[in-house]
């Protein structure tokens, strides 16, 4: 008698199944672990990303205090800093002026007696006034104002008055615009 055995088909096809059901289980269990190694990796990336921005605006809070607690001394050392500069403006300016008198009194010596000065502050000007004891001297005068090296250190100078006195001498009065920092050296 022949045996059919009718199970034996069936019996591999559970076998393969179960073989495949294996293999899906392994390949999805790598899956899902891969998967829950991403989640983790990328949990903790979140995790220290959040700690380091904490981190850093803790430590901007704490340097914006500190940079607001010296505000007063910044702003003291501003206004120390601008005082220093206007007492150095001053300074030029009057340092300007003393040169400019000396200049003009070593240079007229000989040529006209410097009778008069005056500082205009304001305006950053020097008025001097000549006496000239003859229209020669008084010539001599011009030659010497309207020299090249002298017009170099002055950004103007205007001959305004000029006047005969009664006793034949002659008075100038000139007004010279002074140039910021300028040395006059006679």
């Amino acid at each position: 008698m022949i045996n059919i055995n009718f199970l034996a088909t069936k019996q591999s096809k559970k076998e393969r199944q179960r073989k495949g059901d294996h293999q899906l289980f392994r390949i999805s269990s790598y899956i899902f672990a891969g998967v829950l190694l991403i989640s983790a990796i990328l949990l903790g990336i979140r995790t220290w990303s959040n700690f380091r921005i904490k981190k850093l605006d803790n430590d901007i809070k704490n340097y914006k205090n500190t940079i607001l607690s010296q505000e007063n001394v910044e702003l003291s050392y501003l206004i120390f800093v601008n005082k220093l500069q206007v007492i150095s403006d001053i300074y030029q300016m009057r340092s300007n002026k003393q040169d400019a008198m000396n200049y003009f009194t070593d240079a007229f010596r000989d040529v006209a007696e410097v009778t008069g000065m005056n500082y205009q502050e304001d305006e950053g000007g020097l008025s001097l006034q000549l006496t000239n004891p003859s229209i020669f001297q008084l010539e001599k005068s011009y030659t010497l104002l309207d020299a090249p090296e002298l017009t170099s250190y002055y950004k103007s100078i205007q001959k305004e008055i000029l006047a005969r006195n009664d006793d034949g001498s002659y008075q100038l009065t000139v007004k010279l615009e002074l140039q910021p920092q300028a040395e006059i050296t006679p």
